[in-house]
Protein backbone atom coordinates (compact mmCIF):
# COMPACT_ATOMS: atom_id res chain seq x y z
CA UNK A 1 0.00 0.00 0.00
CA UNK A 2 1.25 3.52 -0.88
CA UNK A 3 2.23 5.56 2.20
CA UNK A 4 -0.29 8.23 3.30
CA UNK A 5 2.22 11.04 2.82
CA UNK A 6 2.89 9.99 -0.75
CA UNK A 7 -0.83 9.66 -1.53
CA UNK A 8 -1.48 13.13 -0.17
CA UNK A 9 1.25 14.63 -2.34
CA UNK A 10 -0.10 12.78 -5.36
CA UNK A 11 -3.57 14.11 -4.61
CA UNK A 12 -2.27 17.68 -4.17
CA UNK A 13 -0.55 17.44 -7.56
CA UNK A 14 -3.79 16.18 -9.11
CA UNK A 15 -5.77 18.96 -7.47
CA UNK A 16 -3.30 21.60 -8.69
CA UNK A 17 -3.78 20.26 -12.22
CA UNK A 18 -7.56 20.54 -11.86
CA UNK A 19 -7.34 24.09 -10.49
CA UNK A 20 -4.98 25.18 -13.26
CA UNK A 21 -7.41 23.82 -15.85
CA UNK A 22 -10.36 25.57 -14.22
CA UNK A 23 -8.39 28.83 -14.15
CA UNK A 24 -7.75 28.40 -17.86
CA UNK A 25 -11.45 27.78 -18.58
CA UNK A 26 -12.41 30.76 -16.43
CA UNK A 27 -10.10 33.01 -18.44
CA UNK A 28 -11.67 31.78 -21.69
CA UNK A 29 -15.13 32.28 -20.20
CA UNK A 30 -14.38 35.87 -19.16
CA UNK A 31 -13.03 36.70 -22.61
CA UNK A 32 -16.08 35.27 -24.34
CA UNK A 33 -18.54 36.86 -21.89
CA UNK A 34 -17.07 40.29 -22.64
CA UNK A 35 -17.56 39.60 -26.34
CA UNK A 36 -21.08 38.33 -25.69
CA UNK A 37 -22.15 41.57 -24.03
CA UNK A 38 -20.92 43.60 -26.99
CA UNK A 39 -22.45 41.24 -29.56
CA UNK A 40 -25.85 41.09 -27.83
CA UNK A 41 -25.87 44.89 -27.75
CA UNK A 42 -25.06 44.91 -31.48
CA UNK A 43 -27.88 42.45 -32.20
CA UNK A 44 -30.38 44.65 -30.37
CA UNK A 45 -29.12 47.75 -32.15
CA UNK A 46 -29.53 45.97 -35.49
CA UNK A 47 -33.10 44.99 -34.58
CA UNK A 48 -33.98 48.57 -33.62
CA UNK A 49 -32.53 49.79 -36.90
CA UNK A 50 -34.68 47.30 -38.82
CA UNK A 51 -37.84 48.58 -37.13
CA UNK A 52 -36.71 52.13 -37.95
CA UNK A 53 -36.37 51.21 -41.62
CA UNK A 54 -32.56 51.40 -41.65
CA UNK A 55 -32.05 47.90 -43.01
CA UNK A 56 -28.75 48.56 -44.81
CA UNK A 57 -27.04 49.60 -41.57
CA UNK A 58 -28.64 46.63 -39.78
CA UNK A 59 -27.20 44.28 -42.41
CA UNK A 60 -23.71 45.75 -41.94
CA UNK A 61 -23.96 45.16 -38.19
CA UNK A 62 -25.23 41.59 -38.73
CA UNK A 63 -22.29 40.87 -41.04
CA UNK A 64 -19.89 42.10 -38.36
CA UNK A 65 -21.58 39.93 -35.74
CA UNK A 66 -21.20 36.82 -37.90
CA UNK A 67 -17.51 37.53 -38.46
CA UNK A 68 -16.92 37.98 -34.74
CA UNK A 69 -18.73 34.72 -33.94
CA UNK A 70 -16.43 32.90 -36.37
CA UNK A 71 -13.39 34.45 -34.68
CA UNK A 72 -14.59 33.33 -31.25
CA UNK A 73 -15.33 29.82 -32.51
CA UNK A 74 -11.75 29.56 -33.75
CA UNK A 75 -10.81 29.16 -30.09
CA UNK A 76 -12.66 25.85 -30.28
CA UNK A 77 -10.92 24.88 -33.50
CA UNK A 78 -7.55 25.62 -31.94
CA UNK A 79 -8.40 23.27 -29.08
CA UNK A 80 -9.54 19.66 -29.16
CA UNK A 81 -10.79 20.07 -25.61
CA UNK A 82 -14.52 19.31 -25.26
CA UNK A 83 -14.85 21.48 -22.15
CA UNK A 84 -13.69 24.56 -24.06
CA UNK A 85 -16.04 23.73 -26.93
CA UNK A 86 -19.06 23.30 -24.65
CA UNK A 87 -18.23 26.44 -22.69
CA UNK A 88 -17.95 28.63 -25.77
CA UNK A 89 -20.97 27.04 -27.43
CA UNK A 90 -23.16 27.77 -24.39
CA UNK A 91 -21.96 31.37 -24.19
CA UNK A 92 -22.52 31.96 -27.92
CA UNK A 93 -26.00 30.42 -28.11
CA UNK A 94 -28.00 33.55 -27.14
CA UNK A 95 -25.96 35.63 -29.60
CA UNK A 96 -26.67 33.18 -32.40
CA UNK A 97 -30.34 33.13 -31.42
CA UNK A 98 -30.60 36.93 -31.72
CA UNK A 99 -28.60 36.91 -34.95
CA UNK A 100 -31.18 34.49 -36.37
CA UNK A 101 -33.93 36.95 -35.40
CA UNK A 102 -32.18 39.80 -37.19
CA UNK A 103 -31.37 37.85 -40.34
CA UNK A 104 -34.79 36.24 -40.73
CA UNK A 105 -36.67 39.48 -40.11
CA UNK A 106 -34.45 41.21 -42.67
CA UNK A 107 -35.17 38.48 -45.24
CA UNK A 108 -38.93 38.75 -44.66
CA UNK A 109 -38.94 42.55 -44.92
CA UNK A 110 -36.82 42.48 -48.08
CA UNK A 111 -38.83 39.65 -49.66
CA UNK A 112 -35.88 37.26 -49.82
CA UNK A 113 -35.64 33.54 -49.15
CA UNK A 114 -35.42 32.60 -45.47
CA UNK A 115 -31.79 31.70 -44.66
CA UNK A 116 -31.07 28.21 -43.33
CA UNK A 117 -29.08 27.37 -40.18
CA UNK A 118 -26.14 26.55 -42.46
CA UNK A 119 -26.43 29.94 -44.18
CA UNK A 120 -26.17 31.66 -40.80
CA UNK A 121 -23.57 29.32 -39.29
CA UNK A 122 -25.75 28.32 -36.35
CA UNK A 123 -27.08 25.05 -34.95
CA UNK A 124 -30.71 23.99 -35.26
CA UNK A 125 -31.51 24.72 -31.59
CA UNK A 126 -30.34 28.35 -31.80
CA UNK A 127 -32.08 28.64 -35.16
CA UNK A 128 -35.45 27.34 -33.95
CA UNK A 129 -35.38 29.50 -30.81
CA UNK A 130 -34.51 32.58 -32.86
CA UNK A 131 -37.24 31.72 -35.36
CA UNK A 132 -39.80 31.64 -32.55
CA UNK A 133 -38.68 35.08 -31.37
CA UNK A 134 -39.18 36.55 -34.85
CA UNK A 135 -42.94 36.32 -34.22
CA UNK A 136 -42.75 39.12 -31.64
CA UNK A 137 -40.65 41.26 -33.99
CA UNK A 138 -43.16 40.72 -36.79
CA UNK A 139 -45.90 41.94 -34.44
CA UNK A 140 -43.95 45.19 -34.08
CA UNK A 141 -43.79 45.45 -37.86
CA UNK A 142 -47.56 44.90 -38.11
CA UNK A 143 -48.18 47.72 -35.65
CA UNK A 144 -45.76 50.02 -37.49
CA UNK A 145 -47.51 49.24 -40.79
CA UNK A 146 -50.91 49.95 -39.19
CA UNK A 147 -49.66 53.28 -37.83
CA UNK A 148 -48.65 54.16 -41.40
CA UNK A 149 -52.07 52.98 -42.63
CA UNK A 150 -50.35 50.37 -44.81
CA UNK A 151 -52.80 47.52 -44.35
CA UNK A 152 -51.42 45.43 -47.22
CA UNK A 153 -48.02 45.33 -45.52
CA UNK A 154 -49.61 44.68 -42.14
CA UNK A 155 -51.46 41.69 -43.64
CA UNK A 156 -48.22 40.34 -45.12
CA UNK A 157 -46.44 40.47 -41.78
CA UNK A 158 -49.45 38.94 -40.03
CA UNK A 159 -49.42 36.07 -42.52
CA UNK A 160 -45.74 35.48 -41.76
CA UNK A 161 -46.58 35.40 -38.06
CA UNK A 162 -49.17 32.72 -38.82
CA UNK A 163 -46.69 30.68 -40.89
CA UNK A 164 -44.03 30.77 -38.17
CA UNK A 165 -46.50 29.81 -35.44
CA UNK A 166 -47.73 26.87 -37.52
CA UNK A 167 -44.19 25.66 -38.17
CA UNK A 168 -42.73 26.01 -34.68
CA UNK A 169 -45.84 24.42 -33.16
CA UNK A 170 -44.61 21.15 -34.64
CA UNK A 171 -41.51 21.21 -32.41
CA UNK A 172 -42.97 19.14 -29.60
CA UNK A 173 -39.69 18.22 -27.93
CA UNK A 174 -38.70 18.17 -24.24
CA UNK A 175 -37.20 21.35 -22.79
CA UNK A 176 -34.01 19.44 -22.08
CA UNK A 177 -33.49 19.28 -25.86
CA UNK A 178 -34.92 22.65 -26.87
CA UNK A 179 -36.73 25.04 -24.47
CA UNK A 180 -39.26 26.23 -27.01
CA UNK A 181 -42.66 25.26 -25.63
CA UNK A 182 -43.12 28.54 -23.78
CA UNK A 183 -42.12 30.45 -26.93
CA UNK A 184 -44.74 28.50 -28.90
CA UNK A 185 -47.44 29.54 -26.40
CA UNK A 186 -46.27 33.17 -26.52
CA UNK A 187 -46.22 33.08 -30.33
CA UNK A 188 -49.80 31.82 -30.52
CA UNK A 189 -50.94 34.49 -28.05
CA UNK A 190 -49.20 37.25 -30.02
CA UNK A 191 -50.73 36.01 -33.26
CA UNK A 192 -54.25 36.05 -31.81
CA UNK A 193 -53.74 39.48 -30.26
CA UNK A 194 -52.28 40.97 -33.45
CA UNK A 195 -55.04 39.50 -35.62
CA UNK A 196 -57.67 41.02 -33.31
CA UNK A 197 -55.96 44.41 -33.35
CA UNK A 198 -55.68 44.46 -37.13
CA UNK A 199 -59.32 43.42 -37.52
CA UNK A 200 -60.38 46.12 -35.06
CA UNK A 201 -58.38 48.74 -36.98
CA UNK A 202 -59.97 47.71 -40.28
CA UNK A 203 -63.40 48.03 -38.70
CA UNK A 204 -62.97 51.21 -36.65
CA UNK A 205 -59.91 52.95 -38.05
CA UNK A 206 -58.17 52.90 -34.67
CA UNK A 207 -56.11 50.49 -32.60
CA UNK A 208 -57.41 48.68 -29.55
Amino acid sequence: MTPVKERRKSFRDLFEHIKARLDELDNVRNRVLNDRRDLLSSCRRAMNLIHSGETSTAKEIATGIKKRIVEIERICLDSSDKETFCLINNVLRPIKQELVEVEILLSIIEGKSIPSPEDLGVGVVSYALGLADVIGELRREVLIAISNNNLDLANQFLEWMRVLVEEISQLAYPDSLIPIRHKIDVGRSLLDKTFSELLFYKTTGSLL
